[in-house]
């Protein structure tokens, strides 16, 4: 991907280019059923015209991206995922990795929450510039590709890539600000029931509520979802069915792998790869 990315973006500006050079193209657009299904997408390469670099300029980004924002957002997963954090659980030393110390952090045990919240804190300490050098690199070519392409900031820039309209994003804050106070009455009511009378720790942000200690094993996570799938069709069963055989699923915590979750769709063989840090929780 990385190799073929420049080339891409090379040749939908090309693309880009040609479609400027029509001067009825709203006309032909509108009277073809056909061009009708990609209005959104061609009007949207149209109105960004304006924002796009040269031929050779949109080539060179492409290329220092590689070498850029894309090698740095790498480095920062890979440090990520090597991170070892030190942790003393049952009057042991353990050197667990990252995703293994955040999955403590819903931990039915207060004292694991408190040691799980502390070692990573203290484990920031190891990549601390490594981030900082990642996220500035990263933020100082979007600034340079904002001011290349003519936005007035990486934030319209941003906005722009994204299909969005300013006054979307606005919309959206005004209305996080409208109901913030629902949502710290909700925090401080979780610290209640959790028996504080001060402000809720950090680290009992994710703590459970509920009593119950049941861990599950993934054969018993495999069975849950295959069983409450049968409800929802054969298909569906079917297909759950496969990707667990055909073992379509990374869900083991362990060293040097990053965290979060994804799918990715592989259309040529119509199948799909997920990844995840599986818990064995009712959480995840």
């Amino acid at each position: 991907m990385l190799t073929f990315e420049p080339r891409i973006i090379s040749a939908e500006r090309e693309f880009q280019s040609w479609l400027l050079k029509i001067n009825n193209i709203d006309n032909i657009i509108n009277g073809s059923d056909t061009f009708k299904d990609y209005k959104y997408y061609l009007k949207n390469l149209i109105d960004n015209g304006k924002h796009m670099p040269s031929k050779n300029e949109i080539k060179l980004l492409g290329k220092m991206k590689i070498t850029g924002s894309m090698a740095f957002e790498n480095l920062h997963r890979i440090t990520i995922s090597n991170v070892k954090v030190e942790i003393t659980l049952q009057e042991k030393n353990e050197l667990l990795p990252f995703q293994a110390i955040q999955s403590l952090s819903s931990n039915s045990d207060l004292e694991i929450r408190k040691k799980a919240f502390k070692s990573k804190l203290n484990s920031y300490n190891k990549i601390s510039e490594t981030s900082m050098w990642a996220y500035n690199s990263i933020k100082g070519e979007q600034i340079t590709e904002a001011e290349l392409k003519g936005y007035n900031s990486v934030f319209h820039m941003a906005v722009n890539s994204y299909n969005l309209k300013e006054e979307t994003i606005t919309t959206m804050f005004k209305v996080i600000k409208k109901y913030l106070y629902n949502i710290q009455k909700g925090i401080s009511h979780k610290a209640k029931l959790l028996g504080y009378d001060s402000p809720l720790p950090f680290y009992d942000l994710f703590a459970p509520l509920c009593k119950t200690k049941k861990n599950y094993t993934f054969g018993e996570t495999k069975s849950i979802i295959l069983d409450n799938l049968k409800d929802l069709g054969d298909n569906l069963n079917s297909v759950a069915t496969k990707v667990f055989i055909e073992n379509w699923i990374d869900s083991e915590p362990r060293a040097n792998k990053r965290g979060g979750g994804f799918s990715v769709n592989l259309h040529g063989i119509k199948e799909s790869r997920i990844l995840f840090n599986f818990e064995g929780t009712a959480r995840r």
